[in-house]
């Protein structure tokens, strides 16, 4: 058994009219892995999945620091998510060192990030959503 989670752009941005999008990402919560012990990814262009095995949280965001793709961070920025893996904002902050080497593509998670760790919620206010939007349209020249 697993529960979906949209993420990526379309979570954070699907609700600004001009909002354009190459793909739709995914996180499936397993609680098993499928010959892989804790994240896997398939894409086929237009959906990008993660798949990523239920552990602890101090687990998992170990895994994130030290093993993963540092934009893999935006699944732990999802309040699903977060609520579902029963993560507090207080165990976000030390996702802190993947935000320096985030890619300019995905820099936008940056002022969600802050956002989440300055209000202690996973409720993005609309400022600071529109500053990440703004620096994701000019990451890709939207």
């Amino acid at each position: 058994m697993s529960k979906k989670f949209l993420v990526g752009s379309r979570y954070f941005f699907g609700q600004y009219p001009d909002f354009k999008s190459k793909d739709t990402d995914h996180v499936y919560l397993l609680e098993k892995g499928k010959g892989f012990a804790s994240i896997r990814q398939v894409s086929n262009g237009a959906i990008c999945s993660f798949e990523v095995v239920r552990k602890p949280v101090a687990e998992m965001l170990d895994y994130a620091l030290h093993r993963g793709d540092p934009m893999q961070v935006g699944k732990f920025l999802v309040k699903e998510f977060a609520e579902e893996i029963r993560m507090k904002t207080s165990d976000l902050q030390r996702l802190a060192p993947i935000m320096e080497r985030l890619d300019d593509k995905h820099a936008y998670l940056k002022p969600i990030f802050a956002a989440i760790i300055k209000g202690q919620s996973f409720d993005i206010p609309e400022p600071d959503r529109d500053e990440a939007y703004k620096m994701y349209k000019e990451a890709r020249n939207l």
